[in-house]
């Protein structure tokens, strides 16, 4: 096997931080003549770990496609399990980078921990390093606006709806998945039929409001309206809910992709019928306002 650079992590997303992280690995593979090699793991270590993972910022055909993207096309994917979560850093790093993957130059980034308990932070990571006699390189943080750029902060923008900003952060546009279910038929019946979601429960979970999206159904996209929370004008739980402007839809049970552009508004609660069909008319017409003015589909 040629000698490599490599990385390793679980790279969710991945956000601008890992692609600093890409970056500086295939700068430095480039330079050195290697192979850039990245190591993730599946399933999540906290899913072996605690039992519960954290939500997903891309379902794993995204996340390899996003990372092949990026520039890095040798993806090696460790399974997760007793065995490697027992194992030290300095094991890790001697036995799966250096003998099994021929790595020369490990590449971190600042906050990343290897090893059993976490206990190779950047300081132990690059003395196991120096006494392995590879190279190694801790990247600092991406900053935006004065903020680390994490998964977690990426996660707590789409709990609270500001889909525009964890798009800037992800370098791309938060995308969910989900399959088209059987509804009230309420929609239908006030003149706007929808698309009713059952959304992966493994993705993060956007906030409470009326979206602009970009819907996917049989990979053909179309720009629509998306209601996510619960209903007070008709209090009947929470909804993930599509409306696609002169389209009708009728096939359930297909698999749907959502991708987030913009956030219109809060959920309101409306006195009568007739308000929330003038609300909704509303949306409909700042939808068609923002095709015209450039918003295209893709």
């Amino acid at each position: 096997m040629k000698k490599s650079a490599v990385t390793v992590g679980i790279f969710d997303g991945p956000h601008l931080g890992h692609k600093k992280i890409f970056k500086k690995l295939l700068e430095f593979s480039e330079k050195k003549n290697l192979i850039p090699r990245l190591i993730t793991f599946s399933p999540h270590p906290k899913k072996i770990l605690t039992g519960c993972s954290p939500s997903l910022l891309a379902d794993y055909e995204d996340k390899y496609i996003n990372i092949k993207r990026a520039g890095i096309k040798n993806i090696e994917i460790i399974r997760f399990d007793e065995k490697i979560s027992n194992m030290s850093a300095e094991e890790f790093l001697s036995e799966i980078v250096v003998r099994k993957f021929a790595g020369v130059h490990f590449v971190s980034g600042f906050n990343h921990h290897l090893g059993k308990d976490r206990e190779g932070n950047s300081e132990v990571v690059e003395k196991i390093a120096e006494s392995l006699n590879i190279g190694f390189t801790s990247v600092r943080p991406k900053i935006m606006d004065g903020i680390v750029v994490s998964s977690t902060y990426i996660r707590y923008l789409l709990n609270t709806g500001n889909v525009e900003k964890s798009a800037e952060m992800l370098g791309r546009r938060y995308k969910t998945f989900g399959t088209h279910i059987k509804g009230a038929g309420r929609g239908r019946s006030l003149g706007f039929p929808t698309i009713n979601i059952a959304v992966n429960t493994d993705m993060t979970e956007v906030g409470s409001g009326v979206y602009i999206v970009r819907i996917y159904l049989d990979s053909k996209p179309f720009l629509a309206l998306a209601f996510i929370g619960n209903s007070p004008t008709f209090s009947d739980g929470r909804k993930f809910e599509v409306f696609i402007p002169d389209w009708n839809p009728f096939v359930f049970g297909e698999r749907v992709e959502v991708e987030f552009i913009l956030r219109l508004r809060d959920v309101l609660k409306f006195d009568n019928i007739q308000e929330l069909i003038r609300q909704i008319e509303k949306d409909v017409e700042n939808l068609k306002e923002k095709k015209a003015g450039g918003l295209k589909c893709p």
